[in-house]
């Protein structure tokens, strides 16, 4: 037998396994088993067979494991105790190994492993399948309204605050998000990414708190259903599938334990596995089990107690898992089905609410402010004309006039007059004198136009290319230029 190295192997003559190891053999696993299978069914010896896969083998922790048991089949080991050694095959593929050595069926026992492998796969990838749709969209989305919130909403922002006008609650909103995260985003979106990262691995996958979300999923109706047919499922073809290889009934319910992640029926069959190793049938302890109705519909509660009574069990539970299979791959699609409409509402819902924070102070800047500069001017007064006796007045219906230095002055139709600030950089210049008249162009302030007339409160000037327009009195005066 070869040299081992020291650090292989713990003084019990089994392999250390560290995390970062565990990890990197979690997938090569079953690649290795269906290589092994196909080639002792092909002739080739065990030693040879393990010599081709090493040099197959990528993974440099996956090669690792190959060659400590290489060396023990070397050494005399048998293939089940090389595997046990490695550390990184659960109990009920050992269990399998070692029957099919005992009895001859070494190779269909692989392969009833290898199949039971791709369904458990099988099985994962359509739960996967069915959360990865709205789990993208509604990613996306987040991602989508950050990103408007963070670049888009404080440029607006300062348009917006110029108008001095009372925004709608929702702009506000958004904008003071987008300010806080154009300032503090560098740390706050990191920071959420973390949250939301480390929230997810505790609430899903850490081992002593996935519970939570495993009672989340159980009591969401429709994702409820799914897990349950898949566990039937895997129920019914790994039980069925190891009592036909022939291992006891107590060791396949604690094997099925060993391999099934949800808490609620790893209970259920370790409950089983004990009530069973002490001679009670399945009947009986199906029912002493606390709500099994909500871990196995009653129907399957009964085709188990009928096959108990007739012999035919493991039969049974391959048909069982076969059924509900199929019921999974329907489950699956109409969960896809059911949620793409309720992704579109909230998807559409935020995509609304960002539009409406920003379409409707733009609606009320062009609405109000379009009309802002014709005010209606106070109601019609005698104005004081400066003459060479200021004592005299003229009625303000015999001659237009304007304000110059607090004192209404008289314009006659030789005056040039100018526009004065409105507060919007504009005045708007209407085809007749009212605030409802068609708006003809804008003027600015500081402008000056040739006067022409004026009726109470509207101001008619001369626009080029011979046009003329009224404009509201109160915000022009006679200019000081020629």
């Amino acid at each position: 037998m070869k040299n081992r190295k020291p650090e292989e192997k713990t003084p019990n003559n089994t392999m250390k396994v560290g995390f970062f190891l565990a990890l990197s053999t979690k997938k090569e696993k079953g690649s290795f088993i269906e290589n092994l299978a196909m080639l002792l069914t092909s002739g080739i010896d065990l030693v040879s067979a393990f010599d081709t896969i090493a040099t197959e083998t990528r993974s440099a922790g996956m090669k690792k494991v190959v060659n400590f048991m290489k060396e023990e089949i070397e050494g005399g080991s048998s293939l089940s105790n090389a595997m046990d050694a490695s550390r990184i095959f659960s109990p009920h593929i050992i269990s399998l190994v070692q029957l099919g050595e005992q009895s001859g069926k070494l190779i269909e026992n692989l392969n009833a492993i290898v199949t039971q492998q791709q369904k458990e796969q099988a099985l994962k990838a359509k739960i996967s399948s069915a959360m990865m749709y709205p789990v993208f969209v509604l990613g996306l989305m987040v991602v989508v309204s950050i990103g408007i919130a963070w670049f888009i909403l404080p440029r607006l922002s300062s348009v917006f605050k110029s108008v001095n006008k009372k925004l709608p609650i929702v702009t506000r909103i958004l904008i003071e998000t987008g300010n806080f995260l154009g300032e503090y985003g560098y740390i706050v979106i990191p920071a959420l990414l973390i949250a939301m990262t480390l929230l997810v691995y505790f609430v899903f996958i850490y081992r002593r708190t996935k519970f939570v979300g495993q009672f989340i999923f159980l009591n969401t109706p429709i994702i409820k259903r799914l897990v349950q047919e898949v566990e039937i499922s895997k129920f019914g073809y790994i039980l069925g599938n190891l009592m036909s290889a022939g291992l006891p009934v107590v060791t396949s319910l604690r094997s099925l334990a060993d391999i099934t992640s949800i808490n609620r029926y790893k209970r259920f069959y370790s409950f089983l596995a004990d009530k069973v190793s002490e001679g009670n049938s399945f009947h009986k302890s199906f029912t002493t089990y606390k709500n099994t109705s909500q871990i196995f519909p009653l129907q399957v509660q009964q085709i188990l107690f009928a096959s108990e009574k007739s012999g035919r069990l493991s039969e049974s539970l391959v048909n069982i898992g076969e059924k509900y299979e199929e019921k999974t791959e329907s489950t699956s699609k109409n969960l896809t089905t059911l949620l793409e409409p309720l992704l579109l509402v909230i998807v559409w819902f935020g995509v609304g609410t960002v539009a409406l924070a920003v379409i409707l102070p733009i609606y009320s800047l062009v609405g109000n402010l379009g009309d802002t500069p014709d005010t209606q001017p106070p109601a019609a007064k005698t104005r004081v004309v400066k003459t060479a006796d200021p004592s005299v007045e003229v009625p303000e219906s015999t001659e237009s006039s304007a304000t110059e230095d607090g004192v209404e002055v008289l314009l006659t139709g030789d005056d040039i007059v100018e526009i004065l600030p409105t507060g919007v950089d504009y005045l708007n210049v209407r085809k007749e004198p009212s605030t409802g008249a068609e708006i003809l162009t804008r003027v600015k302030p500081g402008e000056r136009y040739k006067y022409l007339e004026e009726i109470t409160g509207w101001t008619r000037i001369e626009l080029p290319e011979n046009g003329s327009g009224w404009v509201s009195a109160n915000y022009v005066r006679k200019s000081d230029q020629d």
